[in-house]
């Protein structure tokens, strides 16, 4: 039977994101969810922060939405006024 030729190896790897998981293990899981703050909006309107380490985009749409944050922007975010970090909504965790 003939090989391949390494193309399937090739098109999983180009369909593979960085950061993307292909398996959903609670190590994982707990990896991803290690590196995530959370972010309230205190403000009136919207607002709109970029990361300046990961580039990311995090829009608040409406007062008291809840924004995760990757830990790497984390600085910069609080340090935005009408942001205030919280806890983990989906988890009975602390800060």
């Amino acid at each position: 039977m003939p090989c391949c030729g390494n193309q399937r190896h090739q098109s999983i790897a180009q369909n593979h994101q960085p950061g993307e998981s292909t398996a959903s293990s609670p190590t994982q899981q707990r990896i991803v969810r290690d590196t995530l703050v959370y972010f309230e909006y205190t403000g009136k309107t919207t607002l709109t922060v970029m990361g300046p380490v990961t580039g990311r985009r995090y829009r608040f749409d409406a007062p008291g939405t809840i924004i995760a944050v990757d830990q790497m922007d984390r600085v910069a975010v609080a340090a935005i006024p009408n942001l205030k970090q919280v806890r983990n909504p989906y988890t009975a965790g602390s800060i």
